[in-house]
């Protein structure tokens, strides 16, 4: 009887098993040959090179870059899927966002500032926002005035000394103090107050974050993935305020179900 056949050469794909003989005086064949295994064998699922990183999704401020790949080989035959996203995102930071400059509303008339013959009165606004990275700054008056008529002022009259000034109304960012001073007798012409501003220097403003957004879909659509979401600074730090600590972009891992074999 002949020996027993070989190992196959390979386990799949096609291959070749032989046996042998030995004799002396025998003619005829010592070995023979018969193909084995050939079955397909399976391939696995391989990725190509990852792509080149997409513009910000923002021209300034805080943004999101992504980059994807796709399948260079398909699974067949059995072979293994492939794992991992294809599609991965990343924070991206350009410059800060210009801040164009905000006035508040304007304050209502003040009084008349003669208690008698012609005075003015005044309103006032402040800067509400401060121009900031480039931004556009506040135009026009931060004061008005119009002309007031009050009463006849008594042709007598005399005033006593101007008082000190008061307390500034604010530490920064424009204020107003004032001084007065009394009628001795009668009602005099000029006024009785004065006011003038004072600590006009811009207040410190700190950065300020917005709200996060709502976390992105998973990168995958089985297996570990990524989500990622983004905040925006919604009032950039000015005149020496504090900066904003923290940062502007989050992921976390997001686990679906397993991936078919």
């Amino acid at each position: 009887a002949l020996p027993i056949w070989s190992t196959c050469t390979v386990s799949c794909g096609g291959g070749q098993q032989i046996h042998s003989r030995f004799s002396n005086v025998c003619g005829g064949t010592s070995s023979e040959a018969r193909e084995c295994s050939t079955a397909v064998c399976p391939v696995d699922c391989q990725y190509g090179a990852w792509g080149p990183w997409a513009d910000c999704t923002v021209s300034c401020g805080s943004g999101l870059t992504s980059h994807t790949r796709s399948v260079a080989v398909s699974a067949q035959h059995g072979g293994a899927a492939c794992q991992g996203p294809t599609v991965a995102s990343a924070p991206c930071s350009t410059q800060s966002c210009p801040i164009d400059c905000q006035w508040g509303a304007w304050t209502g008339w003040s009084e008349c500032s003669v208690a008698c013959g012609q005075g003015v009165q005044s309103h006032t606004r402040s800067v509400m926002v401060y121009q900031a990275h480039g931004g556009v700054p506040c135009s026009g008056a931060e004061a008005k005035l119009r002309d007031c008529n009050a009463a006849a002022c008594d042709a007598n009259c005399s005033w006593g000394e101007w008082g000190e000034w008061s307390a500034c109304t604010a530490t920064c960012g424009g204020g107003q103090r004032t001084k007065s001073r009394f009628s001795q007798s009668g009602v005099c012409a000029g006024v009785s107050s004065t006011l003038e501003s004072c600590s006009t220097q811009a207040c410190p403003e700190d950065c300020q974050w917005g709200s996060w957004n709502s976390w992105s879909a998973c990168t995958v659509t089985c297996g570990e993935g990524v989500q990622a979401r983004s905040r925006e600074v919604t009032m950039y730090s000015s005149n020496g305020g504090a900066e904003c600590t923290g940062n502007r972009a989050d992921q976390r891992e997001c686990v679906l179900a397993g991936c078919p074999v």
